[in-house]
């Protein structure tokens, strides 16, 4: 149990870093974001709108869990499998292109043992654009409890921002 708090603590002080940072490179750039979440249910958004001033860099997100609101809201395309890469990265470019931001990312996924499209328990697609680029990856949490998952994709997407935005900006 210690071992597991201590853990906990460590991705909490990482993740509050990590968003420090990113909040430096956007200031920086003076660039905003935006973001489209599924697998997440509005976790990415609700972490960054506690930091007081985020509003100069965060645009709005999408919460985009029913396929429904995805295909009318944010015009994905029907035939395209909902967890996967593809999935991840319509998000993204839709959601920017909607909202006008600078750069979008989005998360899409499987958190139950039900399984979307058979899709394994933990697995999500993360995707980031500015426009000129789009990078998504796979992410598979190896955590066992639904909101740990979510937490899990929450904290490994902050890191996949960080990079995005030191890569490009």
């Amino acid at each position: 149990m210690i071992i597991y708090f201590l853990l906990i603590y460590n991705l909490v002080v990482m993740n509050d870093i990590n968003k420090k940072e990113i909040i430096q490179i956007l200031s920086k750039n003076n660039l905003t974001f935006c973001s489209a979440e599924s697998i997440t249910g509005g976790a990415f958004a609700s972490s960054f709108v506690k930091i007081k001033g985020i509003s100069n860099f965060f645009d709005g997100s999408f919460i985009c869990y029913s396929n429904k609101y995805k295909y009318n809201i944010l015009k994905v395309n029907k035939n395209i499998e909902i967890v996967s890469s593809e999935m991840a990265n319509e998000l993204s470019i839709n959601s920017r292109k909607i909202l006008g931001s600078n750069i979008s990312i989005s998360f899409t996924g499987n958190a139950s043992s039900n399984g979307i499209e058979s899709k394994l328990k933990g697995l999500s697609y993360i995707s980031i654009t500015n426009g000129s680029f789009i990078e998504s990856t796979k992410y598979i949490s190896k955590l066992n409890d639904r909101t740990e998952i979510i937490n899990d994709t929450v904290e490994f997407g902050i890191e996949f921002f960080k990079k995005f935005l030191l890569k490009y900006y």
